[in-house]
C-alpha cells in the first residue's frame, strides 16, 4: 500500500465515523424530542413502575423492615423526579434551539462536523493524547447539540492537540487492520442500537407526522394501563399480606 491508497482509505474510514457519529447524533436528538413530546407520559409511567416495584420489595422483606424500605424509597423518588425535570428543561432548551436553527446552518454544522471526522477525530487520527479526552466530548456533545458556533470556536483552540502522529508506510497494513476492526465493531454497535431506543424512534416525528405520533402516543396510554394494573395486583396483594392499604405515609 503507498501514501496515496492510504490517505484514500483513511478518508473512506473518516467518512464512516462521521455516518456513526450522526448516527449517534440522530439517537441524542430523538431522545430529547420524545421527552418534549411525551413528558408527562414518561414521567407518570415510570413513577408508578417504581412504587410497583417498591411494593415488591416490601412484599419481601420482613414486616419491620418495610417502614425503612419506604423511607429510603421516598428519598430516591425525589432525586428520580429531580433528574427527570432537569432532563425535561434541558431537552426542550435544545430543542428548541434546533427547531429554530435555519437548514443552512445545520447543514454547515455536518460539513464542519464531517470535516472535523475526517481530520481530526482520534479515532481516525490514532491519537492518543489522553489530555484532548474531554475535549473531544465536549466537541461531541456540541455537536450534537447543534451548537456550530461553539463548536468552531472550540476546535480552532484546540484542534493542535488532535493532529495526526505521521504515519510510516511500514505501518500502513498494521493501520488498516485496525481501521476494520474498528469499523465492524462500530456497525455492529449501530446494528444493534438501532432497534433500542431512542434509535428505534428516530421516525417517529419524521416530517411531523401528527397520525404517527398520535400512533406512539397510544402506545404510551397502553403502556401506562399496564403499569396501572401492574401496581392495582401488588396493592392488593400488599393489602393480603399486612391487612391494610399501602401508603407512602
Amino acid at each position: 500500500m503507498n501514501r496515496e491508497e492510504f490517505d484514500l482509505m483513511k478518508k473512506e474510514f473518516g467518512d464512516f465515523i462521521y455516518r456513526y457519529e450522526w448516527f449517534l447524533k440522530n439517537g441524542f436528538l430523538a431522545d430529547l424530542k420524545y421527552n418534549t413530546y411525551f413528558y408527562d407520559y414518561l414521567k407518570e409511567v415510570a413513577q408508578i413502575h417504581a412504587e410497583t416495584q417498591l411494593i415488591a420489595n416490601c412484599l419481601s422483606i420482613p414486616a419491620i423492615k418495610v417502614k425503612d424500605e419506604i423511607e429510603k424509597y421516598k428519598k430516591e423518588i425525589e432525586v428520580q423526579i429531580k433528574r427527570e425535570e432537569d432532563k425535561h428543561e434541558y431537552a426542550k432548551l435544545i430543542i428548541g434551539n434546533y427547531d429554530k436553527e435555519t437548514d443552512e446552518r445545520k447543514k454547515e454544522m455536518e460539513k464542519v462536523f464531517h470535516d472535523f471526522a475526517l481530520n481530526y477525530h482520534p479515532i481516525v487520527t490514532i491519537n492518543r493524547n489522553a489530555e484532548m479526552k474531554d475535549i473531544f466530548q465536549t466537541l461531541r456533545k456540541l455537536y450534537n447539540e447543534n451548537n456550530l458556533d461553539a463548536f468552531k470556536l472550540l476546535l480552532e483552540e484546540s484542534k493542535k492537540g488532535f493532529e495526526a502522529p505521521f504515519i510510516e508506510e511500514k505501518d500502513f497494513n498494521d493501520v488498516q487492520r485496525a481501521y476494520m476492526q474498528m469499523k465492524n465493531n462500530l456497525a455492529q454497535t449501530m446494528n444493534n442500537l438501532v432497534r433500542k431506543y431512542p434509535y428505534a424512534k428516530t421516525d417517529v416525528f419524521k416530517d411531523n407526522d401528527e397520525m404517527r405520533i398520535k400512533a406512539e402516543e397510544g402506545e404510551l396510554i397502553a403502556a401506562r394501563s399496564k403499569e396501572l394494573k401492574a401496581n392495582k395486583d401488588a396493592r392488593e396483594k400488599y393489602k393480603e399480606v399486612f391487612n391494610k392499604e399501602f401508603s407512602l405515609d
